[in-house]
This record gives C-alpha cells, structure tokens and sequence, in this order.
C-alpha cells in the first residue's frame, strides 16, 4: 500500500503534462495526435496502479459502444503490453551487437513494444498499442517501475507504411521496384511472428506462419527465429459426445410400466391445472366485467420497447455435443532469436536462394520483410501454427513421469498390511451389511406366482 500512494505522488505530473498547458510542446503533441489518430495514452507502474488520459476524436464520436481503457486494461503488471515492454528490455539487453558484445545503447533503451490484436483481420476500427519499459538502474542492477504507452488507430500505420514503401528515395538510381509493384510483398511483424501491417488487411493479426508458411520455415531455417515449445498440463479437451437415443435400448416391461405411469400422471396434473386456471378466469369474469372496459387495444399502447427484439435471421443448427476432459496440451510458440549473427539481416535476396529480405525496423519490436513472390516455393509445406494440440500420450502409462522417463519403483523396506489404530475406529460404513429391496422382491414374487400358475395350467391341460 505505501508503494501505491507512493506511485500516486510521483505520477501526479501525468494527468498534468498529458492534457496539456499551451506552448509550442504541446502544439508539437496535438501535430502528433492528430496525424496518428492516437486516443488514449496509458502509465502502469510496478505497485499496481494504472493512469490514462482519453482523447476524442473524430472518428471517436460514433464508437460509444467500445469499452473504456480502464474496464479492458485494468491489471497493470498483468497486462500483456506491460509484460512484453519489459521482456523486450531483457532481451535487447542480452542481444549481441555488431561487435560481439551486448548490444545495451540508446535505441534499445527506447525501443517500443507494437501490437494489435488477434482478430484485427475482421475489425475496421483496430488500435495499436505502443509500450515502453522504465527500469531504474542502482549500478549494475537494473529493476522495472513503470510501463508507459499509447494506443492508436492501426488506419494510420498503414496510411504511413503505404507511403514509405510505395515510393524510392529521391535520387536513388538502384530503386526500381516497391513493395506495390506486384513482384514483391512487404510484411511488418513482430517479434513473435503475428503479422502487424500487411497489403491484405484481412491477414492483420494473423500468425506468419498460417499466412505464408514457406516463408516462415525458410526464417526458421536461417535461425532468424526459433521455436519455444509449451506444455500445458491443466488443459481442457472438449471430446465429442455422441447422441444418446432408445433406438438400441432393450425395453424391459417394467421400463414400459414406469414410462406409461409417469406421462399418464403428468397428463392428469396438466388437466387439473388448466381446470384450476378455467375456474379462476371464469370467477374474474363474473364479478370483475369492468375492470376490462378501461384497458387499450393493443395496438393503442405506445410501447417504445415494442418492436426492440427481433428474430434472429439465422435458422437453428445442430450443436455437436461435446464433454470436457482434462488433457495436456503442447504449444509451439515463436520468438526472435537474440542470439543470431546479426549480419544475417544485411544479407541481400540473391535470386531464389534467399528469397525475402529482413530488416528489423529500429527502436521497436518489429521487422520489415520483403518477399520474392515470383520464386517458386515448396507446395508441400507443413502448417505452422500457434493453437494448442492435444497431447498424445501412451494410454497404457499411468504418470507423465512414467510416459516421459520410465524409471523402476522402489518397493517398501518393511510390509505394512495394517495400521496400528484400525481397532478403535468406530465410523465403519454400511456396505456390507444385506439389505433388501422391495422393488426386486415384488418383481420375483411376481414371477414366481406366474411360474406357478402356468405349470398349474398346464398340468390340467395334460391330464385333460
């Protein structure tokens, strides 16, 4: 608690600085705003606590349906964007440097985190969010304290990177061909490999490795990017359920018995109710007539809300029916391997040997990649993805341990085949003691009167 109100006062100046007092700086900020579409700028501090500042724009004025900041980003340390700012710190404090060394200056220092999210494909009013880690250095030691960042529309991203990559320098006699021209296509992703701006909106959000999966094996080939393997052992596997139905049930005539007396005893309660409810209606009607004379037609209510609720315009589907099971679930997750040569990214496309192009894109998190569209690629390609699969176990292994690494169990030192206190427990249950049923008593009693009455019968016949 003393952190938090610590926090407090030490982060009074945002609110202050954000809005903005006049002067040049803040006709620099408002420039700024304007040209990216920014809506709201955000600090979280490692105690916990979260401030931000809204922006209305116009293109803001008709989205009063989006939730606010602060309902869908909350958790402060536990947010994703306050995670990956300051991971991606770590990180590009261990990267190696051009002269072998860790790579720690000024533009890793200020570098940002650029994301958007999984389903911004299907959206039209997707915003980017932008976070930068704040360390405090004591030293050599180093520890988080904040994350601050803003979010912005992804329209103008995309305005920025069109006009940057559909056009060459002034002066530049080897530029022949952008990004535009047809032959090539130009990709900025993250550094976990999920597309960030792409030509084909649809596929913004989306893993690489689902949208061009060639492409993404020959990244993984050339060690740009590695692989990090995830298990989950507290998984959910939804299994099918089949449609369970009578059609394969033997039907014995007690089942029979039971079915006719339960619906002949539910159409006898249904008669008494609606008789009751007759009754009730009738007596209304005879000693309360003009109770009815001062109620409107309907179609006289003005009701506002009348006409609200709406059929759905789809027709009914058949949901498969499915039951949860605990699994285990393995992920394959992507990430930029720090520990590359970081010659690897001024390598130029040679022909077909090395069909793209890799740039990472300064002070952030992103890379710039230009694809050769016209090389031929491999057709049989296996599908990268990001989703978790089931893990298949061997079925007859009890424990992951035995799966994984069978090991011999020790067997006990001594034989321990009873406790020393089981002659004073007094809480024994029932379960051997015999018991009757009267359900099965009748049933056989049943059956032997008819037993008897049938040989009765037939002993008669035979002497007749």
């Amino acid at each position: 608690m003393q952190a938090l109100v610590y926090d407090a006062k030490v982060t009074e100046w945002f609110s202050k600085n954000v809005s903005g007092s006049g002067g040049n700086k803040d006709e620099k900020g408002n420039e700024f705003k304007q040209r990216f579409g920014i809506t709201v700028s955000f600090l979280a501090t490692h105690s916990g606590l979260t401030r931000w500042q809204e922006y209305a724009t116009g293109a803001d004025e008709s989205k009063q349906a989006e939730p606010d900041f602060s309902e869908t980003h909350n958790r402060a340390i536990d947010e994703v964007w306050y995670k990956r700012a300051v991971e991606l710190y770590y990180s590009n404090r261990n990267r190696k440097g051009a002269d072998g060394e860790n790579g720690k200056d000024d533009s890793d220092r200020n570098s940002f985190v650029y994301s958007v999210p999984f389903d911004a494909g299907n959206r039209n009013d997707t915003l980017v969010t932008a976070s930068h880690a704040i360390f405090h250095t004591d030293g050599t030691r180093e520890a988080p304290v904040a994350v601050v960042g803003f979010q912005f529309h992804h329209s103008a991203l995309y305005t920025l990177f069109k006009n940057i990559t559909s056009q060459c320098g002034h002066g530049d006699p080897r530029c022949e061909k952008t990004c535009f021209t047809g032959d090539y296509q130009c990709y900025v992703i993250d550094n976990n490999g999920f597309v960030v701006i792409s030509e084909q909106l649809q596929e913004t959000g989306a893993f690489f490795g689902e949208v061009k999966p060639a492409f993404m094996q020959r990244l993984l080939d050339d060690s740009i990017f590695r692989n990090v393997t995830v298990y989950d052992y507290q998984a959910v596997c939804f299994m099918a359920k089949a449609s369970i139905n009578l059609g394969t049930v033997l039907q014995t005539p007690l089942r029979l018995i039971w079915w006719i007396l339960t619906n002949t005893l539910s159409y006898l309660f249904w008669v008494v109710m609606q008789l009751f409810l007759s009754l009730a209606q009738a007596y209304d009607e005879m000693y309360d007539t003009g109770a009815y004379d001062v109620v409107p037609e309907l179609g006289d209510l003005d009701d506002p809300t009348l006409n609200r609720y709406k059929e759905p315009e789809f027709n009914k589907v058949l949901i498969n029916r499915t039951r949860p099971e605990a699994c285990d679930h393995v992920i394959t997750l992507y990430e930029l391997n720090m520990d590359v040569d970081p010659s690897v990214y001024t390598k130029e496309a040679h022909q077909c040997e090395r069909p793209y192009v890799v740039l990472p894109i300064p002070s952030s998190n992103l890379l710039l990649l230009v694809l050769d569209t016209l090389c031929p690629l491999p057709t049989h390609v296996p599908q990268l993805s990001t989703w978790p699969v089931e893990h298949d176990y061997n079925a007859s292994l009890a424990c992951h341990k035995a799966r994984s690494d069978p090991l011999p169990r020790r067997r006990p030192l001594t034989c321990i085949n009873k406790h020393a206190n089981e002659s004073v427990i007094e809480l024994c249950g029932d379960g051997s003691i015999p018991r009757y049923n009267l359900a099965l008593l009748l049933a056989l009693l049943v059956f032997g009167q008819c037993i008897v009455q049938r040989c009765t019968a037939g002993g008669i016949f035979a002497y007749l």
